[in-house]
């Protein structure tokens, strides 16, 4: 028995829709999100070009969640009091349990035999940062930061957010493979109903 056309309709809607949104929408916006992450690495000197904030350790300047945009830092024009992003060395990453990028005010620059170094500190903590930053470990400058647009950022990074885009992943496979498998049953159904058809003006 044949569905009514509504049905049908609703369904070649839902279907268009969910395929919409898989192969084009998504894609689409991963990929403008790439380039403008490739642009602003190799264009503007800036990688990564926004940093989320963690912690409580830029109070009341920054709070966990705010977005940080960061604009090319030149070395030799930074000071003291101006507020960086810098790469932390892994061995202090998983010594004291840190980001990979942290973002501090700059407490003192050394001139030192190997060049500058960037003495790093948080606004709310007592002391300056326990590592210290050469000119390459400097990732940009805060240029202006969001309130809040962070903690999507933040949740992508944690291993639920992992878990998450990997789920969905996957549901948007079966998704599509059941949208094949109903399109090939509703293209059937329509060729046997054609079938039918001509037989009945045969006989």
């Amino acid at each position: 028995m044949s569905q009514p056309r509504d049905t049908q309709n609703s369904r070649h809607f839902v279907r268009r829709s969910g395929a919409f949104l898989i192969w084009y929408l998504v894609p689409s916006l991963i990929a403008l999100s790439a380039l403008g992450y490739v642009f602003s690495a190799l264009v503007l000197h800036v990688n990564p070009p926004v940093v989320p904030v963690v912690g409580t350790s830029m109070l009341p300047t920054l709070h966990t969640g705010d977005l940080v945009i960061l604009e090319r830092a030149v070395p030799t024009s930074l000071k003291v009091g101006d507020i960086v992003a810098v790469h932390v060395p892994t061995s202090d990453r998983s010594t004291y349990n840190l980001p990979a990028n942290v973002v501090h005010r700059i407490a003192k620059i050394e001139h030192t035999k190997v060049g500058l170094v960037f003495i790093t500190k948080g606004d709310n903590n007592s002391g300056n940062d326990v590592f210290q930053s050469q000119p390459s470990n400097i990732a940009g400058k805060l240029r202006y930061d969001v309130s809040g647009v962070g903690f999507g950022l933040l949740f992508i990074q944690s291993r639920e957010g992992e878990i998450l885009l990997g789920a969905l992943v996957l549901v948007g496979l079966v998704y599509f493979l059941f949208s094949l498998i109903d399109e090939r049953r509703s293209y059937a159904e329509r060729t046997m109903l054609t079938l039918q058809a001509v037989l009945e003006e045969t006989e």
